[in-house]
Parts: C-alpha cells; sequence; structure tokens
C-alpha cells in the first residue's frame, strides 16, 4: 500500500513537471508568435525603406531606364554636338553607375570632370537635349540659362552660339543670363538690369 502511495505521488509530482514545462512552452510559443510579427512587420518597412532608397539613389529607377537606352542617347548626344565643337560626349555604364566621357581627336577618352568649364557646360547641354529627344515624357516651353558663359573661352564660344540656337528650336521661350557683351547679338530681346543707386533698374 505504501508502495502504490508514493509511487502515486511520484506520478503527480511529475505531471505537475509536465504541466509547469507546457505552462513554459506555451509562454515561449506565444513570445515566439509575438516576435515573428514583430519581424514580418519590421521586414515590410524594411522592403518600403530599401525601395524608396533605391528609387531616389542617383543609379535607382532613372539609371535602369537609362542604361538601357545608352545607344540612342550617345547617338543623340553626338547628333547634337557634331559641326559644333571638335570633341564627343558620350555616356559609358561600368555595371554600377553611368559615367559620361568627353573625347577629342587624336586623344583617348577622359571623365567629363576633367574637361575644361566650356567642355562641360556644352557636353550638359547637348546632353539634355539628347535626353529630351529621347524622352516620351512633356517637355516644357521654358528653357533657362544662368550664367553658362561664365566658363567659355573663346574658342568655344562659337560652339555654344550654335547650340544655344539649337536649344531656340526646341523651346518656345529661352531665357538667357549672361554678363557677357559677346552674347548680347544671340537674343532676340534684351533685359537689361542695372544698379542705380540702391534700386535696381530694368529696361527692355
Amino acid at each position: 500500500m505504501e508502495t502504490l502511495i508514493g509511487e502515486q505521488k511520484i506520478c503527480q509530482n511529475m505531471v505537475l513537471e509536465y504541466y509547469k514545462m507546457k505552462g513554459s512552452l506555451e509562454q515561449k510559443l506565444a513570445n515566439l508568435v509575438e516576435q515573428h510579427t514583430e519581424l514580418k512587420d519590421i521586414q515590410q518597412e524594411y522592403a518600403a525603406y530599401d525601395l524608396y532608397m533605391r528609387c531616389m539613389h542617383s543609379n535607382g529607377i532613372a539609371y535602369d531606364i537609362i542604361k538601357k537606352q545608352l545607344p540612342v542617347i550617345n547617338e543623340e548626344v553626338a547628333k547634337v554636338l557634331a559641326n559644333i565643337v571638335s570633341f564627343e560626349a558620350f555616356f559609358e555604364d561600368d555595371g554600377r553607375r553611368l559615367n559620361i566621357f568627353i573625347k577629342h581627336p587624336k586623344h583617348e577618352p577622359r571623365p567629363l570632370e576633367m574637361g575644361s568649364g566650356a567642355e562641360k557646360t556644352i557636353a550638359a547641354m547637348a546632353i539634355r537635349l539628347a535626353l529630351l529627344s529621347v524622352s516620351n515624357l512633356p517637355k516644357g516651353d521654358i528653357f533657362i540659362l544662368d550664367e553658362p558663359g561664365t566658363a567659355l573661352d573663346a574658342d568655344n564660344m562659337e560652339g555654344f552660339i550654335r547650340i544655344l540656337d539649337l536649344i531656340k528650336s526646341y523651346f518656345k521661350t529661352v531665357i538667357l543670363i549672361s554678363h557677357l557683351d559677346s552674347l548680347k547679338d544671340c537674343v532676340d530681346t534684351q533685359i537689361i538690369i542695372e544698379k542705380k543707386g540702391k534700386y535696381a533698374h530694368v529696361e527692355v
């Protein structure tokens, strides 16, 4: 009899331990479910943030779109620069980003950053016109150039004037802001702003 009572107590203790283990496992399971839910929320937030960063990055969606059109864009840039300047400008994809190069006859291509101020100005304008040509997006009627001739030397001034005439064919209104007298003959209408005393005087 005593043996049976002893075995009963042992069984009761074991059942109690099992209940404790069951309660502990249930709590762990509840914690895991909660953590899994939090993880899914974090993953969704990260995915949204990652998409946002890729969209806003300089090599984001615009990079993927332009990369597919590189041959067409480079061809349009070449058309714009033809008979205007002696150098070429073109995009090149290194697999991670787009780089812009300029190339003079008898010289190897070099990054646009190494070009002169005039080369950068003219190349930038040519690229802008080329992108307009290949894009299906609606374009504006106004094109504004703020002191583009500041970096131009005498050798490139003629090329700049030619590309400026080309820009006029793309846009209804072109506003050129400049202090250079050599560019006055390139515009149809002049708006002269002069300082008189403490005020600015506008003359059309």
